[in-house]
């Protein structure tokens, strides 16, 4: 069984109930269990900023999938909520990141691409920070792209 992160976001319809409907499709991915989740948060869109801000979450599952599987049946999600990939940073109905799989990042992006992990280490941290609102940001150290480090920020987010 492998331990996976995901990060969930939408900013058009209704974000927030996409987000929980999301979670609740989490727990329907074959041969993967929800564990746990964040409280919803918001946060400002990033490179294209004319659109509203993103309800997020982030969460932990369980998982025999593999990580390319895993992220396939996030994309198959994706779709079902009318995702549609117009342009970089643009807004959407739904945004499934596979963050962190068995403590590594993801070695490739959704297009493929060789992905050394500090990017999305790097946009984790930032989720993660913003998931445990300015309590959390005083109290967490800053993040590394290696995996120890951003698991221990999901373990202080997800502790009760």
């Amino acid at each position: 069984m492998a331990l996976a992160f995901i990060g969930l976001g939408a900013n058009l319809g209704d974000p927030r109930a996409q987000v929980r409907a999301a979670l609740a499709a989490l727990g329907g991915i074959p041969a993967t269990r929800l564990l746990g989740r964040s409280s919803l948060y918001l946060s400002a869109p990033v490179g294209h900023a004319a659109q509203p801000d993103f309800v997020n979450a982030v969460a932990m599952v369980e998982t025999t999938l593999a990580p390319r599987a895993l992220l396939e049946a996030l994309l198959d999600i994706e779709r079902g909520f009318g995702r549609e990939r117009s342009f970089a940073n643009a807004p959407r109905t739904l945004d499934l990141d596979l963050l962190l799989y068995d403590a590594s990042a993801p070695r490739r992006d959704r297009a493929g691409h060789r992905d050394t992990g500090q990017r999305r280490a790097r946009a984790a941290a930032r989720r993660l920070r913003r998931a445990g609102g300015a309590k959390a940001g005083k109290l967490m150290p800053p993040m590394k792209p290696e995996g120890p480090c951003i698991m221990g920020a999901v373990a202080f987010m997800f502790r009760g």
